[in-house]
């Protein structure tokens, strides 16, 4: 945004992690995933998680599926609808999996800012 007189702010070099993680050459879980499986648990639904995480429902749904079958385990517990609704939520091997990689990648960012501030001199 510029300031008043004009001008804009000077911008400050920042490295950004986007972190995919692949099984057999093939993306196999990713940021991306996280937020989505995070969205699941947090609204209860597939279809909210997957407009809130602005993907596809049918893409969600797939990359869902595939994950679960890499995975050989349940990441998403279902319940049939009803009278009072139905809904999903992650199961402890999904929490786990969102939990390492959310670790995994915190420390990757932690590795990636010193060493970005040793190259660069930020």
């Amino acid at each position: 945004m510029p300031r008043a007189n004009g001008q804009h702010p000077p911008r400050r070099l920042q490295p950004r992690l986007d972190l995919v993680i692949e099984k057999n050459g093939r993306e196999w879980l990713s940021l991306r995933m996280v937020i989505l499986l995070e969205a699941i648990d947090a609204r209860g639904s597939i279809s909210a998680a997957a407009h809130a995480a602005r993907m596809p429902y049918r893409n969600a749904w797939d990359k869902l599926g595939r994950l679960e079958r890499s995975v050989g385990r349940k990441l998403l517990r279902r319940q049939a609808g009803g009278r009072r609704g139905g809904g999903t939520r992650l199961t402890p091997a999904g929490r786990q999996i969102v939990a390492k990689f959310r670790s995994f990648a915190a420390n990757l960012e932690q590795q990636v800012e010193r060493q970005f501030r040793r190259v660069y001199r930020a």
